[in-house]
């Protein structure tokens, strides 16, 4: 992909599809099928019944017991204190109601302690049958969980390796499923490393149940060899597959998943920066943007890991203080100054923000994968002559390492290249100093003046006349400002 690529990328793809009359949002949306109990389903239902049956006998009556009835034997004379009045007959049952023969003080104390005792019981009983109904429907729902979100369109494509893959053979996985350009240097490497980063915060024990797959959204760069580069370039690793095929092919795909390509008329390629959560019944789950922040693929690896991790059978435990890569959390640009130690056998404090301009140049080891490293920052040395003798700002090239695969990997690359540039070589390990100078590409160049104002940018390598030039002409623009 050519420089400025993705352009239209960052936000998640928000769409519906309609099933019959009814429309209804992609990935994780509650599904509006009516409620069948399987099986086992029945079977709670019963034994919630059952349950309910056996406190009826433990509670006893649901009605208040009489006073014991004298035997047939008993004389008609005979009064029971509290009961005057009441004339008891061989049968043993009275003339009149109990409550009526009782004296008036205790009608009332008698007759709310018959209530109470009748509805203690009953009460305890509609809580059972309550809480039995909802054991039931989760149960009955937990069933159809799967089934929340729309089929997700199935293809059949080549990897890296020349492989024929279809989503069909993921299923009983959790399956991340992005869209890539070979040729981005832009969203989409943020994209994959946050991927790969989530991966490693769900553990070991995720890693079998889970797939990382992305697909192709240049037709121009479309062949095995090609995705093979991109995958190779960054150090994506065994769990990563990246699928290509004939444009046709491609071209279903992306109206399949909704996904907007197109070429500019420079040539960038422009899609959505766009991520499918596929469980592992091959339902689309959830959809997750990348946005253009150097500093966010932190971030965006834990909102993979929370989307993910409840599919997984065994839910495991998120240790992303430990799993995650650590990244330092950067210098406070925002707040004012802010000062990082150059790579290399002298390594001195850069310092950054107000009242340190700078020529800046943010970059990453694997675009030595693309290009010759030491050839493109080479025009930062002769810059920096220049500057010496103009009292420009001074050169800085800086490393964004959140893009590279590891902190170790970056350093193999960085370390040679710092001991043969006189330009100071910096790692940003959060990406917030990439953040705080707008960085939308790598290639970057910045151009800062004394109080911290971005006067000049360019996304792209230049040639030592070409970086002199804009610069002369900026900083003269810059002065009549002042003027």
């Amino acid at each position: 992909m050519g420089h400025g690529a993705d352009r239209v990328a960052g936000y998640p793809l928000m769409r519906t599809r309609k099933s019959g009359h009814a429309t209804r949002p992609t990935g994780g949306a509650t599904s509006g099928a009516a409620l069948q109990l399987d099986t086992v389903s029945r079977f709670r239902w019963l034994a919630a019944i059952s349950t309910v049956g056996r406190l009826r006998k433990w509670t006893g009556p649901l009605t208040r017991r009489r006073i014991p009835q004298k035997g047939s034997d008993a004389p008609e004379d005979v009064h029971v204190a509290g009961l005057e009045g009441v004339n008891w007959k061989p049968s043993g049952k009275p003339k009149r109601n109990l409550l009526s023969a009782m004296p008036e003080d205790k009608k009332s104390t008698n007759f709310w302690m018959t209530i109470r005792k009748s509805w203690v019981p009953l009460t305890g009983c509609a809580a059972l049958i309550a809480i039995a109904c909802v054991l039931a429907v989760k149960a009955s729902f937990s069933k159809r969980s799967e089934e929340d979100g729309p089929a997700a369109p199935g293809f059949v494509l080549r990897d890296q390796h020349g492989r024929l893959t279809s989503l069909a053979q993921f299923r009983g996985k959790v399956v991340l499923l992005t869209f890539i350009d070979p040729e981005c240097t832009q969203l989409c490497p943020l994209t994959t490393q946050s991927m790969l980063d989530a991966l490693r915060m769900l553990g070991p024990t995720a890693v079998p149940r889970v797939e990382l797959l992305g697909l192709n959204v240049n037709v121009e760069k479309a062949s095995v060899a090609d995705v093979a580069a991109y995958s190779r370039l960054h150090d994506l690793g065994p769990h990563w597959r990246f699928l290509t095929g004939s444009p046709a092919q491609l071209e279903k795909v992306w109206h399949d998943y909704h996904v907007y390509v197109a070429r500019t008329p420079d040539g960038d390629v422009q899609h959505n920066a766009v991520t499918y959560i596929i469980g592992p019944g091959g339902h689309e789950r959830a959809t997750l943007g990348t946005s253009m922040s150097y500093a966010a693929v932190g971030g965006e690896a834990e909102a993979f890991v929370k989307a993910v991790a409840p599919l997984l059978p065994s839910y495991p435990a998120l240790f992303s203080p430990a799993r995650a890569r650590q990244q330092p959390a950067g210098p406070p640009v925002a707040a004012g100054n802010a000062s990082l130690a150059a790579i290399g056998p002298n390594p001195a404090q850069v310092s950054f923000g107000k009242s340190h301009p700078h020529l800046l140049v943010f970059f990453a080891g694997w675009l030595g994968g693309q290009t010759d490293l030491t050839k493109d920052l080479a025009p930062l040395d002769h810059y920096a002559a220049l500057a010496g003798r103009h009292d420009w700002p001074s050169p800085v090239a800086v490393d964004v390492l959140t893009t590279e695969p590891s902190a170790a990997a970056a350093r193999r690359v960085l370390v040679p290249l710092a001991a043969t540039l006189r330009t100071a070589v910096v790692e940003d390990a959060s990406g917030r100093l990439a953040d705080y100078y707008r960085v939308d590409d790598l290639p970057w160049y910045v151009l800062s003046s004394n109080s911290g104002k971005i006067v000049w940018y360019h996304d792209g390598w230049l040639s030592a006349d070409a970086l002199k030039r804009q610069v002369r002409a900026a900083l003269a623009d810059l002065e009549k400002e002042k003027s």
